[in-house]
């Protein structure tokens, strides 16, 4: 099989059943129900300079392998959580 026809049989690493994608799912409500939570004795800003976001999301090359959707949504949400000022500049909301 050639290259451009290993890349169109592929399975792709995201691939999920409906029941899997359905736990992760659940998981991640669950989590961000957990962040809400937290929200009043958490301070308002992490107040970190914009290096110390940067070192946290990495300066590699992206991976060359998948991984597994819920270890994903985990990482991204472990950044989000710890390191976003959650800034929204308000023409965006029009």
């Amino acid at each position: 099989m050639g290259k451009k026809d290993a890349l169109r049989y592929r399975i792709a690493p995201l691939e999920m059943t409906p029941t899997e994608f359905r736990k992760v799912g659940f998981q991640l409500v669950e989590r961000i129900a957990e962040f809400l939570c937290s929200l009043p004795d958490r301070p308002v800003t992490p107040n970190e300079p914009p290096a110390v976001i940067r070192e946290a999301l990495g300066t590699g090359p992206l991976p060359q392998q998948g991984t597994e959707a819920r270890d994903l949504l985990e990482e991204a949400a472990d950044l989000l959580f710890d390191h976003s000022t959650f800034n929204v500049i308000r023409a965006s909301w029009r």
